[in-house]
């Protein structure tokens, strides 16, 4: 039996991690033995039960990389090299740019063929740094095939990466949308604050990072009716080497204090639940700077939930022929007028808007994800 080994940055929670978890159950599924090794070691942001989740679904095994931080990748090389060896894996496939570079480190000391999945595309407040410049050296020459999470993402990659296009294929994200909605909120305090907001709600879901745009999401809500609030899911997490990342909560803090929205944003954390919180809302608002794809979109088709959002990266490609609009992240007032239009939409326009993009989700499912990648990378 082929043997995988997905690689990932956590197993707890998040965008990506949670997505390449759920493709080993899938590979799994369908024949081919997958495990999961996490980036750090246990304890460090993952738990057993978390491991124990992901056993629960199928995935045969979870392991644990133990590079806790950038002075540990050489120990983290040799261990990876030791879990191959051991294991037997065919492929290898990592997901961000620490992980691709240890794998295709590991490549110079054990033979298998590394997969990146493309989760994002190359901008300019990256690309001229040393780390940056060392992943791209090591991709082009250890790289056995990559996947690319929309068309906008294998186009940016290609200009950076001198490699031939067929080595990148395009295969869209996707979601487990009965998972996914039978992930309910319990959080005592996260339901209390939500019974608290009178009026209407826009919903902001993700990591507190400036790429977000959460700075024109409080200029815009400060420009909005007062009966009107905000709601945020998710937060900064200190470790992150992203810019931006570390303490971006502070940041916000001082913008909400700023606008004088005190009174009108919720700040929920980190929270599962998501469906219940956005059945609760009225509208999700989505900004980024930058963005490869937009996983929360999916979300909010698969909670019923309007959406607002730009015309960024592979955004135009996930709300195609939904009814949403990809509007320029720099015309605030037409991002204030569609978050408007959104927020009074009669009855009969909401289940017409949402239905279409409900339907949508027949083709983002995990099954097809999974035997896309095993008919166009695995050989």
């Amino acid at each position: 039996m082929m043997k995988v080994l997905v690689c990932v940055r956590k197993i707890s929670a998040g965008g990506a991690e949670t997505l390449e978890s759920r493709l080993a159950v899938e590979l799994n599924r369908i024949g081919i033995e997958a495990d999961i090794l996490s980036q750090y070691s246990l304890g460090y942001l993952d738990s057993t039960a978390d491991a124990e989740y992901w056993k629960g679904k199928g995935v045969h095994d979870i392991l644990w990389l133990e590079a806790n931080s950038s002075s540990m990748i050489p120990l983290a090389v040799m261990r990876l090299v030791k879990l191959i060896k051991q294991h037997k894996y065919a492929y290898v496939i990592t997901s961000n740019t620490g992980l691709d570079t240890i794998a295709a480190l590991a490549c110079i000391f054990v033979n298998f063929k590394h997969v990146v999945a493309l989760h994002d595309y190359p901008h300019q407040s990256v690309t001229g740094s040393r780390r940056f410049k060392m992943w791209k050296s090591l991709i082009v020459r250890k790289l056995f095939k990559a996947y690319s999470i929309s068309e906008f993402v294998k186009k940016e990659n290609l200009k950076y990466l001198n490699i031939a296009p067929d080595k990148i294929e395009n295969i869209y994200n996707s979601i487990d949308k009965e998972s996914f909605k039978n992930e309910h909120l319990t959080d005592p305090v996260v339901i209390q604050k939500l019974n608290a907001i009178e009026g209407k709600k826009l919903l902001f879901i993700g990591r507190l990072v400036k790429r977000k745009g959460i700075d024109t999401l409080l200029e815009l809500l400060a420009r909005l009716p007062g009966h009107v609030s905000l709601v945020i899911a998710g937060d900064s997490f200190d470790k992150a080497l992203e810019e931006g990342a570390a303490n971006y909560r502070d940041e916000i803090i001082s913008m909400i204090d700023k606008h004088k929205l005190q009174s009108r944003v919720v700040l929920l954390g980190q929270c599962k639940g998501i469906y219940d919180i956005m059945r609760q809302c009225d509208v999700m608002v989505h900004l980024p700077k930058h963005e490869g794809f937009g996983l929360v979109l999916l979300e909010a088709f698969a909670a019923h939930l309007p959406v607002v959002t730009v015309n960024v990266g592979g955004i135009p490609e996930v709300i195609k022929d939904t009814g949403y609009k990809a509007i320029d992240p720099n015309d605030e007032d037409a991002l204030l007028a569609e978050i408007n239009r959104m927020l009074n939409l009669d009855d009969v326009e909401l289940k017409h808007i949402t239905d279409l993009a409900y339907n949508k989700l027949d083709y983002f499912s995990d099954k097809r994800r999974a035997k896309e990648i095993a008919s166009k990378i695995f050989i």
